[in-house]
């Protein structure tokens, strides 16, 4: 069964890193679905490149432990719901420039 539930969703349009010389867009989805990481890579493929700093998909179960060890994704991490449930949950994260980067409004 292909599926997916978003369950929650945090986006900003602003300076995402604290340089204050360019606006980013950011976007965070939590979701469940049967599909796994592989697969969801391949359905995002065509809308940017997957790294590991701009692009990425990470499994809720190591997302809770980063942030309980490190405090990984500490500022929305109180803002987003969190699924008690972790089994095929995934986080997708998604930050690009502004297509108004040199606007003084965004910073």
């Amino acid at each position: 069964m292909d599926s997916l539930e978003i369950i929650d969703t945090y986006s900003e349009t602003g300076n995402t890193s604290g340089t204050g010389n360019h606006v980013d867009m950011l976007t965070i989805l939590i979701v469940r679905t049967d599909k796994n990481i592989l697969a969801l890579q391949e359905c995002l493929k065509d809308y940017a490149d997957m790294d590991e700093w701009s692009f990425y998909i990470e499994k809720m179960v190591d997302v809770k432990k980063a942030y309980k060890e490190y405090g990984y994704l500490s500022r929305v991490y109180d803002i987003l719901k969190i699924p008690d449930e972790d089994d095929e949950c995934f986080l997708i994260y998604y930050v690009d420039s502004a297509p108004f980067a040199d606007n003084i409004e965004g910073h």
